[in-house]
């Protein structure tokens, strides 16, 4: 459950995986929550599985209190744990922002990769570097009275911050890495 004191912070994206399409953990945020090799093969069979039956990719596995984000891009099936109370479509726009941010920062290891994941050996730390910085801007965002109640891209509530922005400024404004 997502709570904190004033000074806590609070993890509202708690992981960031990076998975082949056989399955593999390229680079896990968080790696302690579990296994990443063994939660990136449950994840990779979930969404192949999906892709087989139901005939499109998966997007997201709702639980009581946390929330799997899917998104594929090419071979790659970049993974989001969030906590249910950050919008879906905020969560959506931070994973397609981390996903194009990696394949442009891992491109010619992507390119030549034979399977060793030892080239990957610094992602972890580069994911878990954004997924502090994308905590940090979701709690002060959600920090602000408004946040539980409004979406933060209404433009019709004027009290709100972030609706003053166009959507393409609060994009740069949540920007992974600065431009």
């Amino acid at each position: 459950m997502v709570e904190s004191s004033s000074c806590e912070q609070v993890s509202y994206i708690e992981n960031i995986l990076v998975i082949n399409s056989n399955g593999l953990c390229l680079a896990s945020a968080n790696p302690t929550t579990c296994d990443p090799n063994l939660l990136a093969g449950l994840l990779a069979a979930l969404q192949n599985i999906g892709a087989e039956i139901m005939g499109s990719d998966i997007e997201c596995v709702s639980f009581k209190e946390h929330r799997l984000h899917f998104i594929k891009e090419g071979e790659l099936l970049f993974v989001t744990q969030t906590s249910r109370t950050l919008p879906e479509d905020i969560v959506f726009e931070l994973l397609a922002k981390t996903s194009r941010k990696f394949l442009k920062k891992y491109k010619s290891i992507l390119n030549r990769w034979s399977g060793s994941l030892e080239l990957f050996e610094g992602a972890e730390k580069v994911l878990k570097k954004w997924l502090n910085r994308l905590n940090r801007l979701l709690n002060d965002y959600m920090s602000q009275p408004q946040a539980a109640d409004v979406h933060p891209f209404d433009s019709k509530d004027n009290s709100n911050s972030l609706a003053s922005q166009s959507y393409d400024e609060w994009r740069k404004q949540i920007g992974i890495v600065p431009n």
